[in-house]
């Protein structure tokens, strides 16, 4: 190998410079550096900066900058690379490349293909797609992604496989960072932390500590009180932007919601806060206000679900209970908003049914609404068999139906006890268990 002189090394790293400057490389020097501190000949370089333009590569000068090391590896080698990540179903190379120029200038095809079998080992169907959606994933250790499943199993998550496909940034996030947010859950007293996991991966991924204790902070504001309840009910209360939670809050406030209910409210259905859009809310509102509701927000206060049923569905309801013979179906919802959640078939029809083959008529459940909202099988059947399955005299459904079984027993059937009832209780739910099966 012939020596070159001082001279001659210094015309030909000018040279090398001044090729990189005018293909509008940004640091020329940098590039040199690191590629042995010389850098390649103006050839060689033409020659790479020819292929990737070939290639569909929008900016070789940007790419070049990114990660001077896509200089190193031979055309061929360069291409064996291309080929093998079409081979994987990435649809759109030149993208991924561009972002994550190391594929092809500092990792090892081996390296690559570790990484995919990997994540076909986790259950990736559309590897190719992952890897679009997240090239950065071929620059990590495979042992650093190992660990990281392990972690998300000893936590409880179950399905490592949906939270890798919805957060596949979940990657980039370290075990130190996510032990912070784990430790802070627990502070709180959650205890199912997988399965907060799964329904909100980002709460363990880009979700920052100081956000998450931001949002707790707004929700014990609320009057929240159990905050590990209504995180587990709902993660993504935690996602929501609290300026946006804000307007959800001043609109239902706006229609009658007592701001001390608010708390409550958002413990039972956090979704109102924002999986659910004030417009939504807004055509739920005037629905109910339709059918003759005076105080929809102290609807809103004992069944939150009027806000969430399709409109469609509690329309059904409505209908089923005109076409039964109901009156004043406004002041009966004001009343008990919960029987807009039953269902018609297995549980509001068959209990209408019933109560009207053992004597009793439409009249007698609008004086005792509740009469309908009572489990069937569980407490209006029992007592009615208990009876003789007839309509005892003088006897209104609130008087059958209301009391607890205590009460029932001895001041309404004038036992001692209620042992006598509760034996009976389970001998019939027994003997209808069995005729079910």
């Amino acid at each position: 190998m012939v020596k070159l002189s001082e001279e001659e090394s210094t015309r030909r790293i000018e040279r090398r410079i001044s090729y990189l400057t005018g293909l509008g490389v940004k640091d020329p020097q940098k590039v040199l550096d690191a590629n042995h501190g010389w850098g390649y000949s103006v050839q060689y370089m033409e020659n790479h900066v020819k292929y990737f333009e070939v290639f569909g590569i929008s900016s070789v000068p940007s790419l070049i900058d990114n990660c001077p090391k896509v200089l190193s590896p031979g055309i061929d080698c360069i291409g064996e690379k291309l080929l093998y990540l079409e081979e994987m179903g990435i649809k759109d190379v030149c993208s991924v490349v561009e972002k994550t120029p190391e594929i092809i200038g500092t990792i090892s095809i081996e390296n690559m293909k570790e990484h995919f079998q990997y994540l076909k080992d986790l259950g990736i169907e559309d590897v190719g797609g992952f890897i679009e959606r997240r090239p950065n994933f071929l620059t990590r250790s495979p042992e650093t992604s190992k660990n990281i499943v392990t972690y998300l199993e000893s936590l409880g998550v179950k399905n490592v496989k949906r939270i890798v496909t919805k957060l596949p940034s979940i990657f980039e996030t370290s075990i130190p960072n996510m032990e912070e947010k784990v430790s802070y859950f627990r502070d709180l007293g959650i205890d199912d932390i997988g399965k907060v996991i799964e329904k909100l991966p980002q709460s363990i991924g880009t979700l920052s500590i100081s956000n998450l204790k931001k949002h707790v902070g707004y929700l014990e504001g609320l009057g929240v009180r159990n905050i590990a309840k209504t995180v587990v009910r709902n993660p993504k209360v935690l996602s929501f932007s609290i300026e946006n939670m804000n307007k959800h809050v001043i609109y239902l406030e706006s229609v009658g919601v007592r701001k001390d209910r608010i708390g409550k409210i958002v413990e039972k259905t956090p979704g109102l806060l924002g999986s659910v859009s004030i417009e939504n809310m807004r055509v739920h509102v005037e629905y109910l206000e339709g059918l003759g509701i005076r105080d929809v927000g102290k609807v809103i206060e004992r069944t939150q679900g009027v806000l969430t049923y399709s409109i469609q569905r509690m329309e059904k309801s409505v209908k089923y209970l005109k076409d039964a013979g109901f009156n004043d179906i406004g002041s009966l919802i004001q009343s008990f908003s919960s029987i807009l959640c039953l269902n018609i078939e297995n549980n509001l029809k068959p209990t209408v049914e019933f109560l009207i083959d053992v004597g009793y008529d439409v009249a007698d459940m609008e004086k005792f609404p509740m009469s309908v909202l009572f489990s069937l099988e569980q407490r209006i059947k029992p007592r009615f068999a208990f009876i003789g399955n007839e309509r005892p005299t003088n006897r209104s459904l609130n008087v059958i139906l209301g009391p607890g079984d205590y009460n029932f027993a001895t001041r309404i059937c004038g036992y001692p006890d209620e042992n006598q009832y509760q034996v009976f209780k389970m001998q019939f739910l027994e003997e209808q268990a069995s005729v079910t099966t």
